[in-house]
């Protein structure tokens, strides 16, 4: 992980610095298109693109500096790596990609200024942004630019009637859902109990959750809320347990939940309660964050599952192992996944610089298998329908897989 930090943020260095001393753009990155504000009234402008015919241009719009950069970087090497392998084959169509990478920051103004600066180049596709909340702050910069965007969002609610936006995530719909009905179905609670962050990405599960608890009503449901900066979560810990909860439903982001995992250990909740979590359970920055020991029994959603059986994952992890000092977790295989499936839609393109060919072939994929899982666009334009349940397994010290679940 730390060796997966360090070449990442060296290679997003390295791109800004080249550019400051050229006094252009390297890779999509330079110290003047990261801080500019957008001008010509959201219009493209050819001066920032690279005007190259020989390469498939395609937009970043992931978190790489600040607090959220250890899961943006794993990201981004998702994309990187399936990239360098196309480019390692000959490219598409004779033609190398060539990623321009805008660093989306930590909160919803950063984010739209990357989009922006994104949307101003002649771009066939742009991946990200990550996350329900800056989707939603950025629908209408997609919707006006014309290039098809494939957002990690998870909230039930995306993607709108705007056909520009793509969802490469599997929706909350799925994902927490799945994990509500698995407790239905598959343990004897009497009282559910759910801590759930305050975000679209929160929120939305909660929803999710609280309606497949109402159609059960011989089970208690309790929620809670919490910021994703809160860093005691005792209280509410304790009020759970107060409630009778036996199964604790955790549904927040990569920084609190160590935070929580913790807190719930050191309480001697695992006595008592059950623990579901939400996909970051799975991402190696947050299994560095924590004593893996308070993972004991943790049950979680993942979006996919890197089966050591299958000879292309292992193949793909060993590259990135190789590259980045660890294997696909959780999130650098969503962003693979997603990756890929963009790639196969520029192989299906006449000309895959053209974004209106681009958004054609990706609403025309079905069932494409790619490493990590099937890509397949339905009339929302949501390219991810599949996810696993699994449980820690502290003999391994990973995640098994406890059963495939398809919406």
């Amino acid at each position: 992980m730390k060796k997966l930090l360090a070449m990442l943020l060296a290679m997003v260095m390295v791109f800004s610095l080249a550019a400051c001393a050229q006094g252009g753009t390297t890779n999509g990155v330079s110290a003047t298109e990261k801080t500019a504000a957008p001008d010509n009234n959201g219009e493209k402008d050819s001066s920032t693109s690279t005007g190259d015919s020989d390469s498939i241009d395609v937009g970043v719009c992931l978190t790489i500096t600040g607090s959220g950069a250890p899961n943006g970087l794993i990201m981004l090497a998702g994309v990187q790596e399936y990239v360098d392998m196309v480019n390692e084959k000959g490219g598409v169509n004779g033609k190398q990609i060539k990623l321009h990478i805008q660093d989306a920051g930590n909160d919803s103004d950063a984010c739209l200024n990357a989009m922006n600066l994104l949307e101003k180049e002649d771009l066939s596709a742009i991946i990200g942004p990550h996350g329900s909340g800056f989707i939603f702050a950025a629908q209408q910069i997609i919707e006006q630019g014309g290039i098809p965007c494939i957002g990690g969002g998870t909230n039930y609610k995306l993607p709108t009637t705007d056909n520009n936006l793509f969802l490469g995530r599997p929706s909350d719909a799925i994902q927490a859902k799945a994990i509500a009905n698995y407790v239905v179905e598959n343990t004897d609670a009497k009282t559910v109990g759910m801590c759930y962050c305050a975000t679209d990405f929160g929120q939305g599960a909660y929803e999710c959750v609280k309606e497949v608890m109402e159609s059960n009503p011989q089970i208690k449901f309790v929620a809670e809320t919490h910021n994703e900066a809160d860093t005691d979560f005792s209280s509410t810990l304790l009020k759970m347990q107060a409630e009778g909860v036996d199964v604790l439903i955790l549904w927040t982001t990569e920084t609190p939940m160590p935070i929580l995992l913790r807190q719930a250990y050191e309480l001697g909740l695992h006595d008592t309660m059950e623990f579901y979590g939400s996909p970051c359970i799975g991402s190696g920055s947050v299994q560095e964050a924590m004593d893996l020991a308070w993972l004991e029994d943790v049950y979680c959603v993942q979006e996919s599952f890197y089966d050591t059986t299958n000879a292309t994952m292992v193949e793909f992890g060993e590259r990135t192992f190789a590259n980045y000092g660890m294997y696909p977790d959780n999130t650098l295989r969503s962003y693979e996944k997603l990756t890929e499936g963009l790639v196969e839609a520029l192989r299906q393109c006449e000309d895959p610089t053209d974004p209106e060919q681009v958004k054609d072939a990706l609403q025309n994929i079905h069932g494409y298998q790619t490493i990590f899982g099937t890509v397949d666009c339905d009339d929302t334009n949501s390219l991810v329908h599949e996810i696993c349940i699994t449980k820690w397994n502290p003999d391994t010290q990973q995640l098994d897989k406890v059963m495939d679940v398809a919406g």
